[in-house]
């Protein structure tokens, strides 16, 4: 199996860049398996939103889409907690990129709670277990 980068998903979502946006289709519109990590999602999220000022909905809609090729995997666990949280996390209702990759971790593992600080956290099947904010 073959991983894929982050600069390799920012060339491919974005465009920016014809020969390494040439090459970035070449390793994923292929109909071999390519794992994309968690962490290359989440890295992927924060450049586009920051480096690129792109919208929360559009890059979660543009990481669905790149998640849900039949080809890509998300090795850490099934995709479709991966979707279910991206697609929240685009709609607003998960805070930060971040929280919706945990949350897709703990319902992918069956979690009974979470220990945190971030009041805001995701709900789920879980417990929140957070302590007042100062």
């Amino acid at each position: 199996m073959t991983y894929v980068d982050t600069s390799v998903v920012i060339r491919y979502l974005t465009g920016d860049d014809p020969v390494r946006t040439s090459a970035a289709m070449a390793i994923i519109e292929t109909r071999a398996e390519r794992a994309v990590s968690m962490i290359a999602i989440l890295e992927a999220s924060h450049v586009l939103r920051t480096a690129y000022a792109y919208e929360r909905r559009t890059v979660a809609s543009a990481l669905m889409d790149l998640v849900s090729r039949r080809n890509v995997i998300v090795p850490e666990f099934a995709k479709d907690h991966v979707l279910r949280w991206l697609k929240a996390w685009g709609e607003g209702t998960v805070d930060s990129a971040g929280d919706a990759l945990i949350a897709a971790s703990m319902s992918a593992n069956e979690a009974e709670a979470i220990a945190t600080f971030d009041v805001g956290f995701p709900r789920g099947a879980w417990t929140v277990l957070a302590e007042p904010q100062p």
